[in-house]
């Protein structure tokens, strides 16, 4: 390498920062000195431009910490705390399940609601006085009309609609479910991206410290 050249390079280092206006004199000295000097002062100047190397190698590690930082914030989910955590897949797979387990017993409480509310009944009228045969409290007289089906008794059968609370419990159920499937795959689409992110970075990261010789700035 020409003296022009690592005057040039002298000069590109001080506008980066890597050199002090004082560093960037001394060395520039060094270069214009007698080729017996520039010999004698050779080991100084290649130790100055190992440090700055250095120095540099050392400055790209931090601004890449600074950057994955920045990145990092992107993919943090708040708690209900107030605290921002990494996604993880468990996490996605726990909500996940642990929605559609709450969502699927309600819809088995709705069923079992359903069921029980349209079950048929039969009740007798005799004299305008109308007794379901269901009621356990039942007279005789009314429990013999019911078994016989006496000729002066109206026999009538009926059903009940579920009430509005079941049809709410199903509705929920379903809406759970939906909503866990579709919070669970965001979350898991998320804490992917995430760890493919983190990767990159330390792999990047590993490199520019292996040049370091270890050291980690």
């Amino acid at each position: 390498m020409s003296i022009v050249d690592e005057l040039s390079r002298l000069n590109e280092l001080r506008e980066e920062g890597a050199l002090t206006d004082g560093e960037y004199e001394a060395a520039k000295r060094d270069l214009l000195r007698t080729p017996d000097d520039r010999t004698a002062g050779a080991e100084e100047i290649d130790s100055l431009r190992s440090q700055v190397d250095q120095v540099h190698r050392e400055q790209q590690v931090i601004l890449i910490d600074r950057d994955w930082e920045e990145e990092r914030k992107q993919y943090l989910i708040r708690t209900r705390y107030g605290t921002y955590v990494a996604p993880t897949v468990s996490d996605a797979i726990t909500v996940t399940v642990f929605a559609v387990v709450i969502g699927v017993l309600m819809l088995v409480m709705f069923s079992q609601l359903s069921q029980s509310a349209y079950k048929t009944g039969t009740t007798v009228t005799v004299d305008g006085v109308t007794s379901d045969c269901g009621d356990p409290d039942l007279s005789p007289v009314a429990r013999s009309l019911c078994a016989y089906a006496a000729p002066q008794a109206q026999i009538s059968r009926t059903s009940q609609k579920p009430t509005g609370k079941a049809d709410l419990l199903g509705f929920v159920g379903i809406v759970l479910i939906l909503a866990g499937i579709a919070s669970g795959v965001s979350s898991y689409s998320k804490a992917t991206a995430y760890n493919e992110a983190l990767a990159a970075y330390q792999d990047r990261r590993s490199a520019l410290v292996a040049q370091l010789g270890g050291r980690d700035g």
